[in-house]
């Protein structure tokens, strides 16, 4: 009721508070999932009000999830198709509606480089055989490689071990660093 939030580019807007207190809803209704039943968002001065989530996505969001196997991956599918979940249509990834797999394949590898996901050359395997920790890299690397103006992180680090919540921490101040803002949950 009544709340006002502006995130600015540059800077990482935390937002913290008991479970159960409007925390998902706020994030579902930023990113298209749910409906509100008012008020306005902008983002760079457009609309996303009660927009879809490939709306939302469109105008400049990008969101890391509460729930990495629920919202965040197609647990049946590979790591390659889950890096390009949002992004299958770029003319990089596919003509005509056909994946090119090799150039997906070539993105994947140097995500999992970068991300240093686990294990090495893990392109093929199914998002369900990765550990949690390596299942929200993956989440991580296609969500700030979205390159969108705003990234929503719902609860990044739950569930993590310690060298995994750093590693979260070290990419949501890099994005800040970017120039993006961040709205952290």
């Amino acid at each position: 009721n009544g709340l006002n939030l502006q995130v600015r580019e540059g800077e990482i807007l935390g937002i913290a508070g008991v479970d159960g207190n409007g925390q998902s809803e706020l994030v579902e209704i930023l990113t298209g999932l749910m409906k509100a039943e008012s008020g306005s968002i902008t983002v760079d001065g457009n609309d996303i009000f009660n927009k879809t989530p490939r709306e939302a996505m469109d105008a400049g969001v990008s969101c890391i999830p509460e729930d990495r196997q629920k919202h965040g991956l197609v647990m049946d599918f590979t790591v390659d198709e889950n890096m390009i979940l949002q992004n299958f249509a770029r003319p990089e990834f596919s003509k005509h509606g056909i994946l090119k797999r090799d150039s997906i394949h070539k993105f994947t590898s140097e995500l999992i480089e970068k991300f240093d996901i686990r294990p090495r050359g893990c392109n093929n395997r199914l998002a369900r055989q990765l550990s949690g920790g390596n299942q929200q890299k993956v989440i991580i690397a296609r969500e700030v490689t979205n390159d969108k103006d705003l990234l929503i992180a719902m609860n990044p680090t739950r569930g993590l071990d310690v060298g995994a919540i750093e590693f979260v921490h070290k990419y949501l101040v890099e994005q800040r660093n970017k120039g993006r803002a961040v709205l952290l949950v």
